[in-house]
């Protein structure tokens, strides 16, 4: 993340302004991920995600006005749970999306290893056995 934050002012400037512009950016990234399954033609799909990503930051104001990383472990947590959830039928696919977003647990904060223990413990025993052609629980 800091790399992300680091890229960004190196663009535009350096300033803390800047670096809070470039850490709010990174939270909608993470948070856009509850609309994957979202559709048009199904408004609950749509109007539901908007409430969770709109009250999300609400819950946690400090993701928007410090530089503490503690809420973006949160917010990626639960893009790569909705990430491996998502793509359940397709092993490939989960594996392509969820290794990019466990691994920025790891590299936002030390306390990230934490975090990937339990969404790998929750996701053996909830999500893994859902895929299809499971090797897993044969």
């Amino acid at each position: 993340m800091a790399l992300f934050i680091f890229s960004i002012v190196t663009i535009t400037g350096f300033s803390e302004a800047m670096m809070l512009i470039a850490q709010s950016i990174a939270v909608a990234v993470l948070l856009s991920t509850l609309f994957v399954g979202s559709k048009w033609k199904k408004p609950g799909s749509v109007f539901l995600p908007l409430i969770g990503a709109s009250a999300l930051p609400l819950i946690f104001p400090v993701s928007g006005t410090s530089l503490i990383v503690d809420s973006l472990l949160g917010y990626a947590a639960v893009a790569s749970i909705i990430a491996i959830y998502t793509f359940r039928s397709s092993l490939k696919m989960q594996f392509l999306t969820s290794v990019p977003l466990l691994s920025l647990l790891v590299l936002v904060k030390d306390s990230g290893k934490l975090f990937f223990a339990f969404i790998i413990s929750v996701c053996w025993f909830t999500v893994f056995p859902l895929c299809k052609g499971s090797i897993i629980f044969k």
